[in-house]
């Protein structure tokens, strides 16, 4: 709910700003409807708000309605790349990898599958190219229902070939699918020891307090 607070607060800025300033700064309401509708999916609706399917394109009305949101993220996206000295992409089990979102010169030889769980970003070029990929779009900094991420898991943990999970740095939505995907493969024997070799892997790995508690429940349902 925090995230749908601070996305509602800077909807509400940006139209304010747009009454004050009138003429050109009607273009202000472009963004806040953006960011509104994204205020919603953190409340309620879910990463359906950004309109990206399983191929990892998005609908027409998403591009429209979301573009300016989707270039300010993909700049902040492209400064942290610079900012933070990691490893693009760190193997934190055997055939499983985990990523901040790869352009394709990123992506490590012998990945079969490149598994996306962002809801923000479309694909980078050629990423696809020669090798299989699937999108389970998930907002930043938050969880799917159980029933959906245990389905996610078990999917993710039935492909076969080496796969690398992204998200927009690697630390968090796609450290929890890791997580499951150790599990649900016999690669680790409880979260806390999936959760330490993705650690000693990749160190800027932290999961959020609610996707923590969701790997937890998946442990306890044995899936």
């Amino acid at each position: 709910m925090r995230y749908a607070l601070i996305f509602l607060c800077l909807g509400t800025c940006l139209v304010i700003a747009a009454i004050q300033t009138g003429g050109w700064g009607w273009l202000l309401l472009w963004p806040a409807a953006s960011v509104a509708l994204i205020a919603a999916g953190y409340a309620w609706l879910g990463a359906g708000v950004f309109g990206k399917h399983r191929d990892g394109r998005f609908s027409w009305w998403a591009v429209v309605l979301h573009w300016p949101y989707l270039l300010s993220t993909l700049f902040v996206w492209y400064f942290l790349r610079w900012a933070i000295a990691e490893n693009p992409a760190d193997e934190v089990a055997p055939g499983i990898w985990v990523a901040r979102r790869p352009l394709h010169f990123e992506v490590p030889p012998g990945v079969r599958w490149v598994v996306d769980v962002t809801a923000e970003f479309w694909v980078a070029s050629c990423v696809r190219g020669g090798r299989e990929y699937v999108c389970y779009p998930t907002l930043d900094g938050h969880i799917c229902d159980d029933a959906t991420f245990s389905a996610i898991v078990r999917e993710v943990a039935e492909l076969e070939g080496a796969i690398l999970i992204h998200c927009a740095q690697g630390h968090g939505r796609s450290a929890a699918l890791a997580v499951g995907v150790m599990l649900a493969r016999g690669l680790a024997a409880n979260v806390d020891e999936a959760e330490q070799r993705l650690i000693a892997a990749r160190p800027k790995v932290g999961l959020k307090k609610s996707q923590r508690a969701l790997v937890d429940r998946l442990a306890d349902s044995d899936v």
